[in-house]
């Protein structure tokens, strides 16, 4: 990850954090102690500019390496895409710890070459490279102790295919606002087949009203917004809005067991109506990837996608590659129309779906 700094203030190089931005910084007065400046991953709406105490992401690297029980003679492979927070948590947890960390970028023959050439003990992934791990039956090495994946669900299929292949799995959870971690599975539950529920980090506390807020020590300062008025952009700085007791509302929708514990994690919507039918989003996408395995197809090549249609009703689209075997994918569609009763509303067919650097599904729609 490339990194430069301006007065004790850092910036993820990357093409939508311009020399702009690093100027209104230096110019107004709210950055009083280091920050760093990324850009969210967008998942839950449009992509922001955070800003982070530098203080507070080593405050968050600590709480992670506790649960972890990572080492200083840990050695990190970092795979993810350069410009977001998983990467650079990443980083600071190597950089605390003072261990080795090297960097690939992600291709499935480039990770394989990295795991074989280095005595690579950490690894994280998003859902999507793990999903190419297990089309390819990738087998884990000897010396990896934790595969940590984040940034998104994974369903009880893609862990169970995952553990079978050797990969020591710990499954993680954030939001950038809050650092790159505030919820992990335990080390006692790797390698176990059942997908595990998650802990929240040591600090990190919760509150249920009508939004769900959270509490931790590594919570974010606010957002620079970006104003396109013409061919002029115009910055702002909106301060994060805590409620009186310093807890911040977050809009992903997660269900909790009677330890506290996170048991299922959907981003935005828990359940939502797709022609008059309630489903729960999770359980969705983890039906979809269970067919998938029963008539032996990949589980990386074929996303569903839940989207607004002409932003007034929920459909579900069905985004696939050609090299999928049809008459399965025909069984597979049918099979899951009948158990939900709702139609996929359209199917998007691709010789490889267009991806992100870091191997996660791009979709997009005129509608």
């Amino acid at each position: 990850m490339n990194i430069s700094s301006k007065e004790h203030q850092f910036f993820i190089s990357d093409p939508e954090l311009s020399k702009e931005i690093e100027d209104y910084v230096q110019e107004v007065s709210f950055f009083k102690q280091p920050h760093v400046f990324i850009r969210s991953s967008g998942s839950s709406g449009k992509a922001k500019i955070i800003a982070l105490r530098l203080e507070a992401l080593i405050i968050n690297a600590n709480m992670v390496i506790e649960h972890l029980e990572l080492k200083p003679s840990d050695i990190f492979l970092d795979v993810l895409s350069p410009y977001f927070m998983g990467s650079l948590g990443a980083q600071v947890r190597a950089g605390v710890l003072k261990a080795k960390i090297i960097q690939s970028n992600w291709r499935i023959k480039s990770f394989e070459n990295a795991l074989t050439e280095n005595p690579i003990t950490v690894c994280s992934l998003i859902p999507s490279q793990l999903k190419q791990i297990v089309d390819e039956h990738l087998l884990a090495p000897a010396s990896l102790r934790l595969l940590i994946v984040g940034g998104g669900a994974v369903t009880p299929t893609l862990y169970e295919q995952g553990t079978k292949l050797g990969w020591p799995i710990v499954l993680s959870y954030g939001a950038t606002e809050l650092g790159p971690q505030f919820a992990a599975s335990r080390l006692e539950d790797v390698k176990r087949l059942k997908r595990p529920s998650l802990k929240l980090l040591k600090g990190v506390r919760f509150k249920s009203t009508s939004d769900l807020q959270i509490f931790t020590p590594s919570l974010f300062s606010g957002y620079i917004q970006v104003h396109h008025n013409g061919g002029k952009n115009t910055l702002s700085y909106d301060e994060a809005q805590l409620t009186k007791d310093g807890y911040w509302p977050i809009k992903d929708k997660l269900q909790f067991n009677e330890a506290g514990e996170i048991v299922d994690v959907t981003r935005i919507d828990g359940s939502v109506k797709i022609a008059g039918v309630l489903v729960k989003v999770s359980e969705v996408y983890a039906a979809w990837e269970k067919l998938l395995f029963e008539q032996g197809l990949a589980l990386g090549h074929s996303y569903l996608n839940i989207a607004k249609h002409k932003q007034l009703e929920n459909v579900i689209y069905l985004h696939t590659e050609e090299k999928l075997n049809e008459p399965k994918l025909s069984k597979v569609i049918k099979k899951f129309e009948e158990s939900f009763q709702i139609k996929i509303k359209g199917l998007f067919s691709y010789k490889k779906i267009p991806r992100t650097q870091s191997g996660k599904p791009i979709f997009s729609y005129n509608n």
